[in-house]
Formats: C-alpha cells, sequence, structure tokens
C-alpha cells in the first residue's frame, strides 16, 4: 500500500507546507483522505502518482481539511472525468457540499461524472477505491456541532491509522492494536506520547503530520516528520 502526503501543515497557512491531504493507493483506485488548499496543485506536480482518486473521505468540517475540495472537482470537470467519484463527509459537512457545488457553479448534473455522497460515520465501509475503512468519532468536534473521525484504512495484510486532528489521544487507543502503521497529528497532541502509545501497540512505523510553521521538528526516536511530497510503502 504506498501513501503519498500532499499536505502536511496546519490550519495556518505555510509556503512550505500545504494543508491536510494524504493519498493511499488502492486496488480501484486511490483514496484521499482530506483535501486541504493545494491539494490539486500537488497532484499535478507529483508526476509519480498515475492512479485516478475513487474516494474521498472528508474527517471533519474545518477548513485546512475541505478548502481544496472544490479546485479537485474543478480540474475534473475540465479534463472531462467519466468515472464515478465517491465522497463521504459527517452529516454536517455533507449537507453543505451540494450548496457549496451549486454556488461555484459545479452542479452535480453539469458535472460528466457521477458523484455519490455517503454519510461518514462510527462503523466499517467497503469502499469503492477496494479498502476497507473504519471510522470513530475523536472529539475533535463535537457530535452536536457536526463530529470529526479518526480512520483505520485496511488492504490486504496492512492496516493503517490516520488520527485526522484529536483532543488527546485516547481516541485511539482501542483501534491500534494489530495496525501497521499510524500516521498521526502533531498540533494538538505530545508527539512524544503518540510514539510511546504506538510503541505498546506494537507499531513501528509513525509518521507525524499536521505540521504547525513554528515546528522546530527536531528529530524524535520512534517517528517521522512527515513532509509534502513524501512517498512511503505501507
Amino acid at each position: 500500500m504506498k501513501i503519498l502526503f500532499l499536505g502536511t501543515g496546519s490550519g495556518m497557512p505555510d509556503p512550505n507546507r500545504n494543508s491536510s491531504a494524504v493519498l493511499i493507493e488502492g486496488v480501484n483506485g486511490a483514496l484521499l483522505i482530506d483535501a486541504g488548499e493545494g491539494v490539486s496543485s500537488r497532484l499535478r506536480q507529483q508526476g509519480i502518482w498515475k492512479q485516478e482518486i475513487s474516494t474521498i473521505v472528508l474527517t471533519h468540517s474545518h477548513t485546512d481539511h475541505v478548502s481544496g475540495l472544490m479546485m479537485l472537482i474543478q480540474g475534473w470537470y475540465l479534463e472531462e472525468r467519466q468515472s464515478p467519484l465517491q465522497i463521504f463527509a459527517p452529516a454536517f459537512l455533507l449537507s453543505g457540499l451540494s450548496l457549496w457545488l451549486d454556488t461555484v457553479r459545479l452542479q452535480p448534473a453539469k458535472l460528466p461524472f457521477r458523484i455519490d455522497f455517503q454519510e461518514l460515520s462510527g462503523g466499517k465501509f467497503n469502499i469503492l477505491s477496494g479498502h476497507q475503512l473504519e471510522a470513530w468519532e475523536n472529539g475533535h468536534i463535537a457530535s452536536s456541532e457536526g463530529g470529526s473521525y479518526s480512520l483505520a484504512v485496511t488492504d490486504g495484510g496492512s492496516r493503517w491509522v490516520f488520527s485526522s486532528d484529536l483532543v488527546n489521544l485516547s481516541s485511539l487507543a482501542s483501534y491500534l492494536p494489530g495496525s501497521t502503521g499510524l500516521v498521526v497529528e502533531s498540533y494538538h497532541i505530545e508527539p512524544e506520547e503518540a510514539v510511546k502509545m504506538a510503541g505498546a501497540n506494537g507499531i513501528k512505523k509513525v509518521y507525524l503530520t499536521h505540521i504547525p510553521p513554528e515546528c522546530n521538528c527536531e528529530p524524535l526516536a520512534g517517528a517521522i516528520w512527515a513532509e509534502d511530497n513524501m512517498l512511503i510503502n505501507g
């Protein structure tokens, strides 16, 4: 399972890091987790990623996780994409996506491809890209205000946990056993504690993301600071 970091920055605009986005290779197309600012441009910079995105999962409604979505869809509209696209999002965010598309004149009826909108909630999903997706609430946004989710993505014998934004690490604890790797945000939690938790669960691959501009990003034993355009084999 190849994983490509397209955006490793935080909510603060950063000339060196785009906002949150990570791409995962799948048997039926790629899975994109979050679509922060700059994701469409970053995809076109790569040249090393040829697989079309089949599924997008938006973990919550904060701008740094969704602001690049419309440019992605606009690009596919102009390229006359034909294959269907699946988008998962929490109910509150999902309810606004159709209005957002209408407002920027990308009405679903106008597009040459079909968008299948699905509600992201707690549970397991078999998704269009071919991965098995597991989602659970992490409290970063309260359920009453729309909710926020962490994810586990399984493909073959590989299972990776993607924290998205957190309140604390406790929401990950019961989902780490048996996982191959952990991609965890570093802004709202202590990275050292994330490494300890991963190690206690036998996870040796830990990547830190959601990195603010002021981060010194000093080497941390047991973890790697992710960079935009970093490609790893999961």
